[in-house]
């Protein structure tokens, strides 16, 4: 059973003090606050006494046995790793495949001997990341996105205190929020009354949170408070309205979020929409995968509207097969066809969800410009995207779809580990979400968590067996936990069932290249054209097949017909036509696939320079090619400078190496995870 925290004693832990009812951590360098899970898990790891407590024994006894997935285990490990480190007033040694343990300290800066502290000058050919920024850092960094990503323009975004950020322990009861309680005295109440209401409504609906009338805003520890408290005002200056938003810990009075939002937005989303939007994006991040209670009710969605979405829907689907098989007419045509259907489903219900996101994806994709589409238009489309997701948040934050376009927001901003909290919410509120479960199995395979991801994988793919791109997802995480072999068999068995699906051609090339073994990309392409194609593949197949033996001679030393395909295919997504070369989704995807091709044929600058704004614009493509992967970019390519530098570049990029190279560090064997996964 889980330790009831406000009851227990402070309890010394190394070199340090932890103190259980405030959730602080006292140390000779200063003092921090923890989050309530970390707490728990501290009190069982510092009564063991130097034991190792197996991670069963850790949620028996702090998640109260319950299912819990690996990635929350890890991240309560990895903030318990990195206060370790950041005070020297512990260690805490991993045991791999058994447990865990804390040591006495080994002097007052000194890191945990079981984790060394990375260096921070100039290292070998594989990056070894800084220390991880602390999580406030990130978090200030994901409000800031939240917000940017909703208003574009006109915010001004504050950080919280340290040590408030962190995602709540679960409650059976969920959590206390007062939203925007009344002052007597406050200007402008009307427009802050008609905010306070959609506040509240949009709130209630989040699975997790209960919305009480008043603020009670208690002492350290006192158990009786409101959970949280969001305050805010309304203000009106030159005929522009300003509202500021202030998130605080009820419990102590710490601002843990607060933005401003004015007027100055795309044209659609007001200042009300943007401060809602913002507000209920961070409360998902905060709740992470914790949920409580049955989700709130809801007024069903008008049938005639769900008709059409429903048509829409099936035209889109079609749109996206078409695009992917190259036939670009057809594509088109279905895709507008969806879009006049979402128009006109809107026009009948502008508060409908379904209607909303069906907008979303009609807009998003392709994420470049379209043939014959230029700049303007293409981010015009993108901001009609960006406008219904933020729209259909306000309605129902807890929509797994809608946090699914919200995570894809913040993956694209950088923000991968907000990205994945998202996405953590969507699979916990639709464990049967098709959709939540491949984008949360990309998503931990980024981290390196690749056998979680896969497992995801798996279930979605079983979901809807009869779509191939929902199936593509096995294959890519099992080439990203090393299992090469198992991959290929199942893109070949992907081949025989739809010879014609030229993107798996493509995406089966990559790892084979990966592989750097010429014979097996000639054997392949050879099965291909005669076992699949008893000799006549069609010129679409016929085309990526010589691909296929281009790449091979190019791993035997003679790359000039390969790299002569590679610039040929980059002159044509520079020239915005990235699906005519066999890309579907960004161009700095498009851009990760060349670099990755450059650096096989031998071209490392081209591979670098590619790389470099691939990242930049927000794609890690092929999580097994990136530092610590399976199969990670040739020795060429990592003895270069630049690429060492590019994984420092940024706090977010440094953490989320770090977070790659321990989940390699703690990854059991690979006999055992292969048995694992039969």
């Amino acid at each position: 059973m889980k330790t009831t925290l406000a009851n227990e004693p402070e309890l010394a832990l190394g070199a340090g003090t932890l103190r259980p009812p405030t959730c602080e951590f006292t140390w000779s360098g200063g003092t921090g606050t923890l989050e309530p899970q970390v707490v728990q898990v501290l009190l069982v790891l510092a009564r063991s006494e130097g034991r190792v407590v197996s991670r069963d024994a850790l949620v028996e006894q702090c998640w109260d046995g319950r299912a819990v997935s690996e990635d929350a285990i890890n991240r309560v490990i990895s903030r318990i790793r990195r206060l370790s480190e950041r005070t020297g007033a512990f260690g805490l040694t991993t045991i791999r495949s058994v447990g865990y343990r804390i040591d006495p300290p080994q002097g007052a800066t000194a890191p945990v001997p079981s984790e060394p502290r990375l260096d921070a000058s100039p290292g070998p050919a594989i990056p070894e990341p800084e220390a991880p920024p602390r999580r406030t850092w990130r978090i200030i960094g994901a409000l800031a996105v939240a917000g940017l990503v909703v208003s574009g323009v006109g915010i001004t975004v504050w950080p919280g205190a340290k040590g408030t950020d962190a995602a709540p322990v679960a409650r059976a009861a969920g959590y206390t929020i007062a939203v925007l309680p009344s002052a007597p005295n406050e200007p402008h109440s009307e427009a802050l009354g008609h905010l306070a209401e959609r506040l509240r409504l949009a709130v209630s609906r989040m699975s997790g949170m209960r919305v009480v009338d008043t603020a009670v805003i208690g002492e350290p520890g006192k158990r009786s408070a409101t959970d949280l408290v969001l305050s805010g005002g309304v203000a009106t200056a030159a005929g522009r309205e300003t509202i500021t938003l202030s998130l605080n810990d009820g419990r102590t009075g710490v601002r843990v979020w607060g933005a401003t939002f004015d007027s100055r937005s795309a044209p659609g989303l007001v200042a009300e929409e943007r401060a809602i939007s913002s507000a209920t994006r961070y409360l998902a991040l905060w709740l992470g995968d914790r949920r409580a209670g049955l989700p709130a009710a809801r007024e069903p969605e008008d049938p005639d509207v769900l008709t059409l979405v429903g048509g829409a829907d099936r035209k889109y689907a079609q749109a996206s097969e078409a695009r992917e098989l190259g036939d670009w007419p057809t594509s088109k045509r279905l895709s507008m066809d969806a879009r006049a259907l979402s128009d006109e489903a809107l026009a009948m219900d502008p508060a409908s969800v379904a209607a909303l996101m069906l907008r979303y994806r009609v807009s998003i994709t392709p994420r470049h410009p379209r043939e014959g589409e230029d700049f303007a238009a293409f981010r015009a489309r993108q901001a009609r995207a960006t406008e219904a997701v933020n729209k259909a948040l306000a309605i129902n934050p807890d929509d797994p779809e809608v946090l699914i376009a919200a995570a894809a927001q913040f993956e694209s901003a950088r923000h991968w580990d907000d990205s994945r909290r998202l996405l953590d919410r969507a699979v916990a509120l639709a464990p049967n979400s098709a959709d939540a479960n491949t984008w949360y199995a990309y998503a931990v395979g980024v981290t390196g968590k690749c056998d979680e991801g896969l497992r995801h994988a798996q279930i979605a793919a079983a979901l809807e067996p009869e779509r191939t791109w929902r199936r593509l997802a096995v294959p890519r995480l099992l080439q990203c936990a090393g299992r090469s072999a198992e991959a290929v068999k199942t893109y070949l068995s992907l081949i025989r069932r739809d010879r014609t699906h030229v993107f798996v051609l493509g995406d089966l090339n990559l790892i084979l290249l990966g592989n750097r073994s010429a014979s097996e990309l000639r054997a392949v392409s050879k099965h291909i054209r005669e076992r699949v194609w008893a000799g006549k593949p069609i010129p679409p197949v016929a085309v990526r097949l010589d691909r296929f033996d281009a790449a091979a001679e190019a791993i035997e030393g003679r790359p000039a017909r390969y790299l002569a395909m590679i610039r040929k295919d980059e002159r044509e997504v520079r020239s915005s036509a990235p699906a005519r070369a066999g890309f579907t989704r960004t161009l700095p995807d498009a851009l990760f696939v060349l670099a990755f091709e450059y650096a096989h044929a031998g071209a490392t600058q081209d591979a670098i320079r590619c790389l470099q704004e691939a990242v930049k614009g927000g794609s890690l493509y092929l999580p097994w090619a990136l530092p610590y992967g399976a199969f990670e970019f040739p020795g060429a390519v990592r003895r270069d400078p630049r690429y060492f530098a590019l994984w420092r570049s940024t706090p977010e990029l440094s953490s989320l190496m770090e977070e790659r190279r321990r989940a390699v560090t703690e990854r059991p064997p690979a006999s055992a995870r292969q048995a694992a996964g039969k």
